[in-house]
């Protein structure tokens, strides 16, 4: 607090691990053996972003990596019944959605609610992610608090999409990397299921980080959106204010009241509330509600006592311990 230029020198951190270094896509901490709570088991941590998802478990199987985190169904049958490693599945309030930027020809409720008709998403969990993930009927995760299921569930209905469509023609354009499990397949289905209906889709692939600085370019994008304290609010909040005209190009004043009402209730009336705001955004669909992510993790055998509380990327590895 009196030399406020160290908190710009480089990233700290008062937890149980010490920030050391950031190199070639690498972030290595250190135990910090004065914490509080105790020094952690494991001494060095090395956190390694590795784009490929093949790359990802091979790295897991031959030792490289101790833990690969967002598992699709492909790479938890490669450890099925092997004791050599074990899962974690502590689902987090996540959700894989079909962002779409709400302008141009998307800021049409009615053109937002065919796509919603149009695309199969039970076909896109169950015969793409293998049932790694759950569709909602709503705009907020399954295991949300407050979460109610829909009187308008948006079941499959090419005939409905039409309908909705009215004739138009009707042209997007969508981008597609490798940020979410499947990403790729996923959005070739969601396109295929568009055009089918008569809707034309342009679709451009990025290399991640040109994903992650562009993605409101583009009309459709599949993204995560994620509550980090298990609270739907932090999810809710995203489509109000500068945030959701950055992400969607959403500017609805219907918004800000209804998440102001669910922050300033509690308990069942918030509860209520919650839902209140849930249900407006599955009627207008300013996005498509495709899957809870269920996050799975692969840990290797030789991590012990290894755990995670349902928020996401909060794994407790203080506990955990490394066998010789």
């Amino acid at each position: 607090i009196a030399n406020p230029d160290n908190f710009l020198q480089r990233a700290m951190g008062a937890g149980p691990y010490k920030w050391i270094s950031y190199d070639n896509n690498k972030v290595t901490m250190e135990a910090n053996t004065d914490y509080w709570a105790g020094a952690p088991g494991i001494q060095t941590v090395v956190f390694d972003y590795i784009q490929d998802a093949n790359a990802r478990v091979s790295a897991l199987l031959t030792g490289q990596a101790d833990i690969i985190t967002r598992c699709s169904s492909e790479q938890l049958d490669r450890v099925k019944d092997d004791a050599n490693y074990y899962v974690v599945d502590v689902p987090p309030l996540t959700q894989i959605v079909c962002i779409y930027q709400n302008n141009g020809t998307l800021a049409s409720k009615e053109i937002r609610q065919a796509l919603a008709f149009a695309i199969d998403r039970p076909a896109i969990v169950d015969g793409i992610l293998m049932g790694v993930g759950k569709v909602p009927y709503s705009s907020i995760a399954t295991n949300a608090p407050g979460y109610q299921e829909q009187p308008e569930r948006y079941d499959f209905n090419p005939d409905k999409a039409k309908e909705l469509l009215a004739g138009g023609d009707v042209s997007l354009t969508m981008a597609t990397t490798t940020l979410v499990p499947h990403q790729k397949e996923i959005d070739q289905a969601i396109a295929q299921f568009l055009q089918d209906v008569g809707i034309k889709v342009n679709v451009t692939t990025l290399e991640v980080g040109a994903f992650r600085t562009s993605y409101n370019q583009y009309d459709l994008t599949l993204n995560t959106l994620a509550s980090f304290n298990y609270d739907p609010d932090f999810v809710l909040g995203f489509y109000a204010g500068p945030t959701a005209e950055a992400v969607f190009h959403l500017a609805d004043p219907a918004i800000p009241p209804m998440i102001e009402a669910q922050r300033t209730s509690s308990g069942e009336e918030r509860l209520a509330k919650i839902n209140d705001l849930a249900g407006y955004l599955w009627d207008i669909q300013p996005s498509l509600y495709l899957s809870d992510e269920l996050w799975p993790f692969i840990v290797s055998s030789k991590v012990q006592n290894y755990d995670r509380v349902p928020v996401v990327g909060e794994p407790l590895l203080r506990f955990a311990t490394k066998a010789e």
